[in-house]
């Protein structure tokens, strides 16, 4: 039996890697972390599992992972968000003997995840970015500076 994906992560980030895998034949195991994610109720998945404490407990991943390695043995494992990123890559050495991650070691993704740490060294390689003035509260919208229109995120 052909290898397949397990998509951590099950919004919509994961439901285009859902339908671009399944579209392909690619069995999928979908790994729901939130109330609101959509994407484990896609034709294309295979399998549903819920994890819905994942951003408070990374351990929750990895030992869902490994209960299943022997099933899912040279899947691809695909994070759709920050906490399913984060946990691969802490434990990339682990993980990565019975699975093929889409992520590297944490040592090389850690400034990706720290948002404002990805910010500067991307301004300092000249990548021109766009300016993050914060969450979209009311107190932001008063910030000296700030020009309308603007994008909310």
């Amino acid at each position: 039996m052909a290898p397949g994906a397990v998509v951590v992560g099950a919004h919509v980030n994961g439901l285009g890697v859902i339908r671009a895998l399944g579209r392909r034949g690619v069995r999928i195991a979908a790994i729901s972390t939130r109330p609101f994610d959509i994407a484990h109720h896609s034709r294309f998945v295979t399998e549903r599992h819920a994890l819905p404490a994942l951003h408070e407990r990374h351990e929750a991943l990895i030992e869902l992972l490994e209960a299943n390695a022997d099933r899912w043995a040279g899947w691809a494992v695909f994070p759709t968000n920050d906490d399913a990123l984060t946990t691969l890559a802490k434990h990339h050495e682990r993980l990565s003997r019975s699975y093929r991650l889409t992520v590297q070691p944490w040592e090389q993704i850690a400034a990706l995840v720290d948002k404002d740490r990805m910010d500067v060294l991307a301004r300092a390689a000249g990548i021109d970015l766009p300016t993050c003035w914060g969450p979209a509260t009311g107190a932001t919208t008063e910030r000296p500076g700030l020009r309308f229109p603007v994008l909310v995120k």
